[in-house]
């Protein structure tokens, strides 16, 4: 989220493209949700184990 807000910043530091930019922040955007993904998944595993869940009304 930072970097999306030094967008400009960013691009006047690096001198690149705003296409490379882009591209770079897309890079890093999908990396993120992909590490917090799993790590969201193992977190479960290991709080709730391997059992099942039973839903009960």
């Amino acid at each position: 989220m930072t970097l999306q807000l030094n967008y400009y910043r960013l691009l006047r530091l690096t001198g690149w493209t705003a296409d490379n930019l882009d591209l770079f922040l897309l890079i890093v955007q999908l990396v993120g949700l992909s590490v917090a993904t799993i790590f969201i998944y193992k977190l479960t595993v290991t709080w709730l184990g391997h059992r099942r869940w039973i839903y009960q009304q």
